[in-house]
């Protein structure tokens, strides 16, 4: 099923700038980004009502915490998440499937320090659901899978973790919240639910 998010201001990668633009998905991928006048037709349209859409960016599977959540899309969502965790001592890294200079939209979003390394498709031989992303995830950051935790929205991403042997923690948007995620370390419609604090300690206990 096709699906058009509507009335957004789409943060684009390559020109570095915000568009008042429209995308179209299926089956959880990116299919175009337009105006709306020029994409094809939807089975459903979702109204963003303005608020900030940055594919890719928030395939950074980090997806909220401490009150704040990235499906609001605000910019004072997204700079409150990841300095939040940062402030915990938590390892950021990005694996995207998005082939986009990352470095560069972070660094422009002023968020590029909290980041500690990313894995994106051009750096993997296979795209998930193939485990290589979080592989060199792990590899860049020094540590081995068990010691990560995979925070994803779709069901290749979680067999993609699984196939690495990293605990994945499923965070499921309005196309996916129906997939089986059998498998998975959590399940949470929002990390409003949980506490950092909580999770560090599960894969750390005193």
């Amino acid at each position: 099923m096709k699906t058009m998010i509507r009335n957004a201001r789409v943060l684009v990668h390559a020109q570095r700038c915000v568009k008042e633009e429209a995308v179209l998905i299926e089956d959880g991928t990116i299919l175009d980004i337009a105006s709306e006048c020029e994409l094809p037709y939807a089975e459903q349209v979702i109204d963003a009502e303005g608020l900030y859409l940055a594919p890719g960016l928030l395939d950074t599977h980090t997806h909220g915490i401490g009150g704040f959540d990235f499906n609001t899309c605000t910019a004072q969502a997204i700079e409150e998440i990841i300095a939040l965790e940062h402030a915990e001592g938590v390892n950021g890294f990005l694996a995207s499937l998005v082939v986009e200079n990352h470095a560069m939209t972070m660094e422009r979003l002023q968020l590029l320090e909290y980041f500690d390394a990313f894995s994106t498709a051009e750096l993997s031989r296979h795209i998930k659901p193939a485990p290589d992303i979080f592989l060199k995830a792990a590899e860049l950051l020094g540590c081995s899978c068990a010691e990560c935790l995979a925070i994803e929205d779709s069901r290749n991403g979680l067999i993609a973790a699984d196939k690495a042997g990293m605990p994945c923690l499923i965070v499921p948007n309005k196309i996916t919240e129906s997939s089986d995620f059998t498998g998975c370390y959590r399940k949470v419609s929002s990390l409003k639910e949980l506490k950092l604090k909580e999770i560090i300690a599960d894969f750390h206990p005193s």
